[in-house]
């Protein structure tokens, strides 16, 4: 997806998780979800237009993740449907890929790990929920749907529809992360499992 469907996905998933207008536009987790998108955009652009746009954008992308409590670089690659409502601790690493409708809780990081050869970052799935104080890094892949807990651990590959907890994380049931993830999708609340039901994450 490009800037204006990422942002309006965003959007649409604020309001379908029950956001009211006013509140959503003053809150400082939409701006800075904003302008990470901006910013991303400014990155693939002409080598010239980077370079002038990003003396404007830098300090004001800077200024916002120090008010915020967060690193959310602009070279991530963040699919639409970022849900940022607490930011306080979060930290992101400028190489990894995380997919659509994806929750981000206070205090979680998605950072580089291993060794040598398996030194790397993640890339995380569609629909994928961090607890509070959730760690993932490495070169792992995190599949779509997974529920990741509070405070867990993750270091290796995490199975879609999973439910990972504990230091180090374990899989505990295959439940997935649809009762936790409201999408961005214009029509069901899940396209692969529109019956179920969904709460409001935080």
């Amino acid at each position: 997806m490009g800037f204006t469907a990422d942002v309006r996905r965003d959007i649409r998933r604020a309001v379908r998780m029950g956001a009211r207008p006013v509140d959503y536009l003053f809150e400082l987790s939409t701006w800075i979800v904003l302008s990470y998108r901006v910013g991303h955009a400014i990155a693939g652009m002409p080598l010239p237009w980077r370079r002038a746009l990003r003396l404007v954008h830098g300090p004001i992308h800077g200024v916002l993740q120090i008010a915020g409590g967060i690193e959310l670089p602009v070279n991530a690659k963040i699919g639409g449907g970022l849900h940022l409502r607490h930011t306080n601790g979060v930290v992101v690493h400028p190489e990894a890929e995380v997919g659509m409708d994806c929750n981000l809780s206070q205090g979680v990081t998605i950072g580089i790990g291993g060794r040598g050869e398996r030194r790397g970052v993640p890339r995380v799935g569609d629909r994928v929920y961090f607890g509070p104080g959730a760690k993932v890094f490495g070169p792992i892949v995190v599949g779509d749907d997974v529920a990741i807990g509070a405070n867990s651990v993750v270091n290796r590959d995490v199975p879609p529809r999973a439910v990972a907890v504990g230091v180090p994380f374990r899989v505990v049931s295959l439940e997935g992360s649809f009762d936790l993830v409201v999408t961005g999708d214009e029509g069901s609340a899940r396209a692969s499992e529109p019956q179920r039901s969904h709460g409001h994450a935080a």
